[in-house]
């Protein structure tokens, strides 16, 4: 009876040392992972200026299914790169004559904000449709290549703005440093038109 009380003891304290093995390995596999992707996250916030090139498009697709349409129509997008907000001015699709402010920020599309549209302003001039400006889903590179062009070291993106000029759609990056500030120009395709230190 000795003799099976120790095995069996013996036998216990193996699959204690089992177990405890196998949920120390979990636990550090998952930290590794969760250490990988915080590091990933981070990587890619640096070399985009601390914007992520998603907040755009996930700013475009809470409005256009606020609105339910993939393709709203805007006057202008602007990201503030400080506080990581999108704010939208959108067509309202019931009554073209009619804008909105729309923001975006933490994941949540605030309630629209009515634009006062005088008779001198022209919405449909001034507005362009989402899909007839392909830049806007590949924000993102357009930043690593703004921030590229303009060689500041360790530089924020302060504001990105979209919207319609005499020559088409332009995308304008600023970025700046603590000693230097420059902006990059895009059209409606991602091209670079001008980049320039101030």
């Amino acid at each position: 009876m000795r003799g099976q009380g120790e095995r069996g003891t013996r036998w216990s304290a193996a699959v204690t040392c089992l177990v405890a093995l196998a949920l120390g390995t979990t636990l550090l596999s998952g930290c590794i992972g969760a250490t990988a992707r915080e590091d990933f996250t981070r990587a890619m916030a640096e070399r985009s200026g601390g914007v992520s090139g998603l907040l755009v498009t996930r700013a475009l697709d809470a409005v256009g299914e606020r609105l339910g349409t993939d393709n709203p129509s805007m006057r202008s997008v602007h990201v503030d790169g400080g506080s990581r907000t999108v704010t939208m001015e959108v067509v309202d699709p019931r009554d073209p004559s009619k804008l909105d402010t729309y923001a975006f920020h933490d994941a949540t599309l605030e309630d629209p904000q009515p634009i006062l549209v005088t008779g001198s302003t022209s919405v449909e001039r001034d507005t362009f449709r989402v899909q007839e400006v392909p830049v806007l889903s590949s924000m993102g590179g357009v930043v690593r290549v703004a921030l590229g062009k303009l060689g500041i070291e360790d530089a924020l993106v302060r504001r990105i703005t979209v919207r319609r000029g005499t020559e088409g759609v332009r995308v304008s990056v600023e970025a700046s440093s603590a000693r230097s500030a420059g902006t990059a120009t895009f059209d409606a395709d991602g091209k670079l038109l001008d980049a320039r230190r101030s």
